[in-house]
């Protein structure tokens, strides 16, 4: 496993209490497509009897999860990304995208 993707795997574990099995590996796909994912290596694990992956909820960003804001600049940014997802966003991947801006750019290091 790469550097960086060893770093991410503790960085998981370690500030938002993901378990990743040991089997798993962060790796590029061998399909034409291409493109990155999780892939179990070896024979070690038998999906149907041990745990791959886990996420706690409160570490999983959806449209439902609660916005953080503790600044007043967030507590504004905060009411604004509500009035705009609950009244001109009909997709979730757009209501999604929106609540990553969100996070990146108005809490920062603030955001999990």
């Amino acid at each position: 496993m790469a550097e960086d993707e060893s770093s991410y795997l503790r960085w998981a574990r370690e500030a938002m209490g993901i378990r990743v099995h040991p089997a798993v590996r962060i790796a590029s796909s061998e399909s034409e497509e291409g493109g990155r994912g999780l892939f179990v290596v070896g024979t070690s694990v038998s999906p149907s009897n041990e745990e791959l992956v886990s996420v706690p909820l409160d570490a999983v960003l959806s449209i439902a999860s609660p916005i953080q804001a503790e600044t007043p600049a967030e507590v504004r940014a905060a009411r604004i990304l509500a009035d705009v997802t609950s009244r001109h966003l009909r997709r979730e991947d757009d209501a999604l995208a929106l609540r990553v801006l969100y996070e990146r750019h108005e809490r920062r290091e603030r955001s999990r």
